[in-house]
């Protein structure tokens, strides 16, 4: 480290640098560099108390940016216990100053008392490694065949033929309610979320709000199968898959009230078919908890990993990776692993819009 840098919060008069960055590194298109996305992200997000500043930790050489940590300063509660968090949005050195980007992760991480990010790299895993942060290379993916000839269509294969007709997901034919205002739907859900889970990031109404009702880009469909949300609610996403006219489903909340998950979930599926949707999936940290809150017809990564099932449909692509990866570390005395935390797509950035003209970047 040199003795002239300083670190501080991004401030309105810093963006456009930041911006210039975040493109030279990701791309000209990238959805991180768009002003609208960055102030909805980084400064109107619940937790964000300094609204003259983003929530954007950055190590400045005088008035150059030589490094950022992006994050949402966040709360989760562990056995009751609010606890100060901030989920990892993105962190990189734009500066040949080695370990100034790890600097700043260190700094933050230090300041709160959980730290959560999705998304690691080969490079950022040697540097969570380095500073003792846990790392999980694979959370639970549930999925759900909706439409057999359109699924083997396009995920055929010698191997995934046979999985995927013993699997398709029959029609339970329920009623679901599609909720556009956020004034429609009750706490239910976050009551029953804070007495039956042992660790969960905080989904109260004002979060609902801001990140499905107010997001700048994408088009929610909140869902539940009772009018007045008793039942809990879930949030989806529509995708059409680039060069297909074939629509699929991301699941990126699921709340329901217990002993109410598989009526949820048949009035999601229900929403599904109607809207000919073919495919639908859900990332959820903890296995136990998404076993639990959402069962089948969907399927476990356990099961559907040694098949190619895309997780990327703008294009459709088949990885070696079947899903998201987590990283977390905490300074508090409870002991937190990754089966206790409820945390899912909504969480950090994971579900994005992407501009049509952005490619994305090879590290």
């Amino acid at each position: 480290m040199t003795d002239n840098i300083t670190f501080r919060y991004l401030e309105e008069k810093d963006i456009d640098q930041y911006i210039e960055i975040v493109k030279e590194f990701f791309g000209e298109n990238y959805y991180g560099s768009k002003k609208e996305f960055l102030k909805w992200q980084y400064k109107d997000s619940p937790f964000q108390k300094d609204k003259d500043h983003y929530s954007i930790y950055a190590a400045f050489d005088n008035d150059k940016i030589l490094a950022i940590d992006a994050f949402l300063a966040w709360k989760f509660y562990c056995e009751g216990k609010e606890l100060d968090a901030v989920w990892d949005i993105e962190w990189l050195n734009n500066s040949k100053i080695k370990g100034l980007g790890r600097e700043l992760v260190k700094q933050v991480a230090t300041e709160t008392e959980l730290y959560c990010g999705y998304g690691y790299n080969s490079y950022s895993k040697n540097a969570y490694t380095k500073m003792d942060f846990r790392l999980n290379d694979e959370i639970e993916r549930k999925i759900a065949f909706l439409n057999e000839e359109r699924c083997l269509s396009l995920f055929e294969n010698s191997e995934n033929k046979e999985f995927i007709s013993e699997n398709i997901a029959p029609n339970p034919k329920k009623q679901y309610f599609l909720h556009t205002k956020i004034d429609s739907i009750g706490d239910f859900y976050w009551i029953d979320f804070l007495k039956n889970k042992k660790v969960v990031s905080y989904k109260g109404l004002d979060y609902l709000e801001w990140r499905f009702f107010n997001h700048p880009y994408i088009d929610y469909k909140i869902i539940s199968s009772d009018q007045e949300t008793k039942n809990g609610i879930a949030a989806l996403r529509i995708e059409t898959i680039k060069g297909h006219d074939d629509k699929i489903a991301r699941i990126v909340d699921l709340m329901p009230v217990k002993g109410s998950e598989s009526a949820l979930i048949e009035s999601i599926i229900s929403f599904c078919l109607e809207n000919d949707i073919i495919f639908i999936d859900f990332y959820c940290i903890s296995y136990s908890i998404s076993e639990e809150i959402c069962p089948r017809p969907f399927i476990s990564i356990k099961e559907h990993k040694k098949y190619d099932i895309p997780m990327l449909f703008q294009p459709m692509e088949i990885r070696e990776r079947k899903s998201l990866n987590f990283v977390f570390n905490n300074n508090i005395d409870i002991e937190i692993i990754d089966e206790d935390i409820y945390a899912t797509k909504a969480d950090s950035d994971q579900d994005v819009f992407l501009n049509p003209d952005y490619k994305t970047v090879l590290l």
